[in-house]
């Protein structure tokens, strides 16, 4: 992100990703070769895996000054109840239809929709939280 001067671009590239990765755990077959679906998923899963560090340093950023312990703190737990929530819903969504197609195809439509908002929401420093704004 650093390299790239826009970590908010970086953040909804890789929610781009991640929504195509899943969508393409749609098409995923037995009759596909074990090779090919090993690296879609450690292609899944190293993209997955690579944005909260680039999540951190933008709250980090944006935070009004002298408030980025509460504002890191504040996203990151709610971001984290996605990961305890996130299964149960892939798991709903998979009991109530029977479908993994279902339940990554709603995956990537939660995940692009995710970065679409994150490329429309104007970013500034200062911008999350009260107080303390210049």
């Amino acid at each position: 992100a650093d390299m790239l001067g826009n970590g908010r671009g970086l953040l909804a590239l890789l929610g781009i990703m991640m929504a195509l990765c899943s969508a393409s755990m749609i098409f995923v077959t037995s009759d596909w070769p074990y090779g090919l679906v090993l690296v879609l998923c450690v292609l899944f899963g190293a993209i997955a895996m690579g944005w909260n560090g680039v999540f951190v340093g933008e709250i980090a950023r944006i935070a009004p000054e002298g408030k980025v312990a509460v504002a890191t703190g504040a996203t990151l737990a709610v971001t984290y109840m996605g990961v305890m929530i996130g299964p149960f819903f892939f798991w709903l969504i998979l009991e109530a239809t029977g479908s993994y197609a279902a339940a990554y195809g709603s995956a990537a439509v939660v995940t692009l929709g995710a970065s679409m908002f994150i490329v429309k929401k104007p970013s500034s420093p200062g911008a999350v939280g009260t107080g303390n704004q210049k």
